[in-house]
């Protein structure tokens, strides 16, 4: 009789049926509006944003830890990037230890070739250890005439990246990086400062960032690198920045890729973590978002201000690293909800965990 049951429910369900997304499961709109305001009334914060959630059915939390660069990996960048062919990578990265006062250890490599334009094309490779033997941040960049600018973002520059950019960019992050996902693009300006018989000159080009998406979530790119110390003599745990690929294209081809801080997924936390409803998230950010910034407030009268405002313009649902609570040693990438700036797209005015709505600063990675 049960099993009859089962095929009358089965046959009523409408054709095409699918399990509930995130979104639908935790009732969140494309489209927010509210407004946030503290108890004295001075601090205001005005919502008007887009929502992004993963168009996904479940989000797991996943272990995951921060390693060092192979061989292999400078082979894949050098391969990559380098139009003529590229200087020999050792099997034996050791061999490149060098001293550093900073460090138990460290490792560089670079090497350089010059392409028929008689432009060299250089591959930078170094790795720090922390005190107790653990990696601590690395990175492998490759640049040509690019190199020769100190890039930044600023009202210098204006417009879109071009479709060529766009499709280099792409290009080199599918091959150097196939986990990661384009994150953020902005258009950027260098300052070339190799020639200092004369002033500046500028160069402007575009800035692609990539960040690592696992099963269709995307961990989001803001502008704090998890470098934060509240005392600079701090051994306790050192930290580790964020995992990221960026990429310049300029204007005149020349490209710069810097892939920097790599890390692993080692295995799955918690299947399908159950979430907060959206409703709960906004109520817990309204409580928080004045809270944080009430201290703007002893401002009020030297900026000749009636209130402190802000204006919220997105709002998004993806991973971020942090370290566990626990044991400082272990790293979890956890589902989080970032409500950003509307003037400036890369800060995020709040970070808090999806799972229980604790804050995170980014800051410190916790």
């Amino acid at each position: 009789m049960k099993k009859v049951i089962a095929i009358l429910l089965a046959l009523l369900l409408p054709l095409g049926a699918s399990a509930e997304t995130i979104a639908q499961k935790i009732g969140a709109p494309e489209y927010v509006t509210d407004s946030f305001v503290s108890n004295t009334g001075k601090t205001i914060f005005t919502v008007e944003a887009d929502v992004e959630i993963p168009d996904v059915e479940h989000i797991s939390v996943l272990y995951m830890e921060p390693t060092v660069f192979t061989a292999d990996d400078i082979r894949t960048v050098a391969q990559v990037c380098f139009t003529v062919p590229y200087p020999a990578v050792p099997d034996n990265l050791a061999a490149y230890q060098v001293p550093d006062e900073a460090y138990t250890s460290s490792y560089r490599i670079r090497g350089q070739q010059k392409n028929a334009a008689g432009v060299n094309e250089q591959l930078d490779y170094f790795q720090y250890y922390q005190v107790n033997g653990t990696p601590r941040e690395g990175s492998i960049s490759f640049d040509n005439a690019a190199r020769h600018y100190q890039w930044k973002r600023g009202d210098e520059t204006v417009g879109e990246p071009s479709a060529a950019a766009m499709q280099t960019a792409l290009s080199l992050a599918e091959q150097i990086a196939p986990a990661f996902e384009l994150a953020y693009v902005d258009r950027t300006y260098g300052m070339n400062r190799t020639d200092l018989e004369t002033p500046p000159s500028a160069q402007t080009g575009s800035r692609f960032v990539f960040t690592r998406s696992y099963q269709g979530v995307p961990s989001v790119y803001t502008s704090k690198d998890c470098t934060a110390y509240d005392n600079l003599n701090d051994t306790y745990v050192r930290k580790i920045p964020y995992e990221v690929l960026y990429i310049i294209v300029d204007d005149l081809s020349g490209v710069l890729v810097e892939w920097r801080s790599p890390h692993t997924i080692t295995g799955v936390e918690t299947e399908n973590v159950r979430l907060l409803s959206f409703a709960e998230i906004m109520r817990i950010a309204g409580q928080l978002l004045p809270l944080k910034y009430t201290s703007q407030e002893k401002y009020l009268e030297a900026r000749n201000q009636d209130a402190y405002r802000m204006t919220v313009n997105r709002i998004t649902l993806s991973y971020t690293r942090v370290q566990s609570r626990n044991d400082p040693s272990q790293y979890l990438f956890v589902p989080v909800w970032d409500f950003f700036d509307a003037n400036d797209p890369l800060t995020s005015l709040l970070t808090i965990s999806a799972i229980d709505g604790t804050v995170i600063d980014r800051g410190y990675g916790y």
